[in-house]
């Protein structure tokens, strides 16, 4: 019985890893994780992953692409980042 038990969770462990490789490859051929600025493509979007918080997807006022945060803390710390670098380049001129 417990040879059957680990045969089948190898074979669970192998279909997950299969998928995961799978997932990989179609987020490289989409671009996930490449480009610069403004075409940046990041690897992580809000649809990949199941949520029962607050998403939210920001346009970055600097590099003009949307930014995906995850959490009510995730945004809260780039709107006052987002803030100290606009006082700080105000107070500048």
């Amino acid at each position: 019985m417990t040879s059957s038990i680990q045969s089948s969770a190898l074979y669970v462990n192998l279909c997950l890893l299969s998928y995961n490789i799978q997932r990989i490859e179609h987020y490289l051929k989409e671009g996930r994780g490449q480009g610069r600025g403004k075409d940046y493509k990041p690897w992580l979007q809000i649809q990949d992953l199941p949520s029962r918080g607050l998403t939210t997807r920001i346009k970055g006022w600097k590099t003009g692409r949307k930014h995906h945060l995850f959490s009510k803390l995730e945004t809260s710390v780039f709107l006052y980042f987002r803030l100290v670098i606009k006082v700080q380049s105000f107070l500048l001129l």
